[in-house]
């Protein structure tokens, strides 16, 4: 009888244990789901705050020392994020006039070609579908020189 009642308090303490464990788990698997959701908004968090930097300056009629500002944006952005090939900013379509009849496009993020005094057109596209701002395309618009 007295082996009976040990072999019950035994199987008790398994179920116990397994109960326990069982418990962990669901607790853990819980958790895990929770902060996965956690970091996904962080990215999506860090991809905006890199995205404004550029947004900020996206539009029909961008003033010249604007688009100064935002070509000096990308040349820091692409300087800070060098090791980040994912975070590198392309500058398409720049196309300036320093003299009336000597129109040319700049390369890079050159902005001694940016007249102040033209309105030009901003767009920024994100060509890969990760989420960041990859290619920003900037065109003088007409009229003004």
């Amino acid at each position: 009888m007295e082996n009976a009642s040990k072999a019950l308090l035994i199987a008790g303490a398994v179920l116990v244990v397994i109960l326990i464990i069982g418990v962990g788990m669901l607790i853990y698997t819980s958790a895990t789901g929770a902060i996965q959701e956690g970091v996904n908004r962080m990215s999506v968090q860090e991809q905006n705050m890199f995205n404004q930097q550029f947004e900020q300056y996206v539009g029909s009629r961008i003033n010249g020392s604007n688009v100064r500002a935002l070509l000096q944006n990308i040349r820091n952005s692409n300087n800070q994020n060098a090791d980040v090939p994912t975070k590198q900013v392309k500058v398409t379509g720049v196309v300036t006039s320093k003299t009336e009849n000597n129109i040319q496009t700049i390369s890079g993020t050159d902005i001694t070609g940016i007249n102040t005094a033209n309105s030009y057109t901003v767009t920024a596209d994100d060509t890969d579908n990760d989420g960041l701002i990859d290619t920003v395309s900037i065109t003088r618009n007409g009229g003004t020189r």
